[in-house]
Order: C-alpha cells, then structure tokens, then sequence
C-alpha cells in the first residue's frame, strides 16, 4: 500500500487540496492517505476541515505566541522530520504560496 502525506496549513490550502484528497479517498485499497497540518491559521483551518470533512491524522502545533517566522519554520521542520520519519510515506505533498518579488 503506498501512503501519502500532504502537508497543509492554511484556509486556502487545503481549499486547493481538497479535491486531492477527495479522490485519495476513492483508493483506500491501494493508498494510504494522511494529512498533517502545520497549524499556521488555525481557526480558519478548521473551517475548511470541517467543510469537506477532512481528517487530520498529524497534528503538529507549532504555533506560539510571539514567535518569530524563523523560529517557526525551524520547529516545523523538525516536527515534519518525526512525522516522516515514524509514517514512511512514498510521496509527500505540500501545497503553498508562491510569492514574486518585485
């Protein structure tokens, strides 16, 4: 059985990645779909999880008052790396913005 990963965090996110997960679910034979969430938006998270009743199986709380982006982006790393480390997936997925600079 292959097992995927996707990694979302925000509203739109996983607004983008919910057709993807839908159809993950058509092949619960062949794939094992987990979706972790990083925890970036929260609230708003919750919302668009609880639209397209999507199931996080991961959960990696790693926002803080007062954090700093970098610091942030430090624990998420390590975080993801147990994540991947305990789950083994075949593939991982990630949806998130691109930005270009002026």
């Amino acid at each position: 059985m292959l097992t995927i990963l996707s990694v979302i965090g925000t509203r739109p996110e996983t607004t983008k990645m919910a057709p993807v997960f839908m159809e993950l679910k058509k092949h619960r034979d062949r794939v094992q779909s987990l979706v972790c969430v990083t925890e970036l938006h929260r609230q708003m998270l919750d919302q668009v999880l609880t639209l397209f009743d999507i199931q996080a199986e991961q959960d990696l709380t790693n926002m803080k008052p007062g954090q700093a982006l970098s610091q942030w982006a430090a624990n998420l790393f390590s975080r993801l790396d147990l994540v991947v480390e305990e789950r083994k997936p075949i593939w991982m997925v990630a949806r998130g913005a691109a930005r270009r600079r002026s």
